[in-house]
């Protein structure tokens, strides 16, 4: 049995970045070959860490999620006087936030609006990060 070489948090992290920019502009259709060149890695490199495009489209969602969740000020919504300030404190902030994560809130918006590309069964999974 052939022995599998440990996994390379460097090159996960650059194919789900890459991941994250294609998804988020041209949807499930996005290119393997296209992620596996802006990541720097083979198409074969893609597959070994994510095993199908379903897997990465999962995983780069899930990705995507979890670096916004992480840099998110919660305090923008519960530290308002009043309702009034507190929309207007969030509209600025996510404003903010979209233009500094451009390509995670492509994605997270395509998932939102259920992006018709998607297969059914794959879509309703990863619209499950919203909850």
């Amino acid at each position: 049995m052939a022995k599998r070489l440990p996994r390379d948090p460097k090159k996960e992290r650059a194919i789900l970045d890459a991941a994250v920019k294609a998804f988020g502009t041209h949807g499930f259709r996005a290119s393997t070959d296209e992620i596996a060149a802006a990541a720097g890695v083979s198409k074969g490199s893609v597959f070994r860490y994510f095993d199908n495009k379903k897997k990465l489209y999962a995983a780069t969602v899930r990705h995507a999620m979890d670096s916004l969740v992480a840099v998110v000020d919660l305090s923008v919504w519960t530290e308002s006087d009043d309702l009034i300030s507190m929309i207007i404190r969030a509209t600025k902030y996510k404003t903010e936030l979209s233009h500094r994560y451009p390509n995670e809130f492509a994605l997270l918006t395509r998932v939102y609006a259920h992006d018709p590309m998607v297969p059914p069964k794959l879509r309703d999974e990863v619209f499950a990060v919203f909850n």
